[in-house]
């Protein structure tokens, strides 16, 4: 049984925005739209000095990418 994340840190963020780099098309020089839905968050957070960042405060499309990138990260 998976719990529920309650928060993320900013290395995880950096580490699902590198998969979806290497795992998703995009045209050249631009990044993919679920690399830039996380990257978004991830500039606001350095910005901020912030390591980490509550769920609540995340997209629906951004806890999907970082879910699905989280979990296949191990598997690379």
């Amino acid at each position: 049984m998976n719990a529920v994340r309650t928060e993320y840190s900013l290395e995880e963020i950096g580490n699902a925005i590198n998969y979806w780099l290497a795992h998703e098309q995009a045209e050249p020089f631009s990044i993919g739209p679920n690399a830039r839905a996380l990257a978004d968050i991830y500039g606001v957070m350095l910005y901020q000095r912030r390591t980490r960042v509550a769920a609540t405060q995340l997209t629906e499309r951004q806890i999907n990418a970082l879910t699905v990138a989280l979990h296949q990260l191990p598997l690379i």
